[in-house]
């Protein structure tokens, strides 16, 4: 038998109430970085798209989210089940291509990835291959989160991104601003930097002849 988890180092399932008054159940790890995620996202807004950028709030939206470490993938299964029928979860890395790779895990929650030597063997989705596992034949809105490997999935096969309407992304000294609007502008999208003029506090590109301004 393992010994029981420390009363600090264990899952707690919190009532919140996100926006809209209703209550909903959420689990959060208190020792894996869980609770500067909600922080970040719910707290600072930090991902939120400003309202002069959206025309609504998508309530009926279907959620594709692709997740490779197992630990993740299983709070996330918990925490999204009210959605039941619009979610699909791709346990798996986004990539710029298919296959498998050492994905490192071992630090906090939200800081795993693709790394030689990584603890566990993870599979590798393209673009391509999660629209078509999702059945999407556009994104409406793309949050990209992937540490390393953010400069390879713009930076190579990516006609997909014709297909995206905002991207939400956080890039990383290895892969600039300079670097992403090179890549996502030939494909009609509009990169807006950090706490531009709207308002934005993530790295941004929209295309913004396929939304209606307000």
């Amino acid at each position: 038998m393992h010994a029981p988890l420390p009363a600090a180092d264990r899952d707690v399932t919190y009532l919140v109430r996100l926006g809209n008054d209703a209550v909903q159940q959420l689990t959060l790890r208190t020792y894996s970085g869980d609770l500067f995620v909600f922080h970040e996202i719910f707290v600072t807004n930090c991902y939120s798209i400003p309202d002069c950028l959206r025309s609504r709030m998508f309530p009926h939206a279907q959620f594709v989210c692709v997740e490779p470490a197992p630990p993740n993938v299983d709070l996330l299964k918990r925490n999204v089940s009210p959605l039941a029928g619009r979610v699909v979860i791709i346990e798996g890395a986004v990539r710029d291509r298919a296959g498998v790779a050492d994905f490192d895990g071992a630090g906090w929650s939200w800081g795993g990835q693709i790394k030689r030597g990584g603890d566990v063997r993870v599979r590798c989705y393209t673009m391509d291959e999660i629209m078509k596992t999702a059945g999407l034949t556009r994104i409406d809105l793309l949050k990209v989160d992937i540490e390393n490997g953010v400069e390879t999935l713009f930076g190579s096969d990516n006609a997909w991104l014709g297909k995206v309407q905002t991207i939400v992304a956080e890039l990383t000294s290895a892969y600039p601003l300079s670097a992403f609007a090179r890549d996502v502008t030939p494909y009609g999208l509009t990169v807006l930097p950090q706490g531009s003029a709207y308002g934005n506090q993530m790295v941004m590109a929209v295309r913004f002849d396929a939304r209606v301004m307000t």
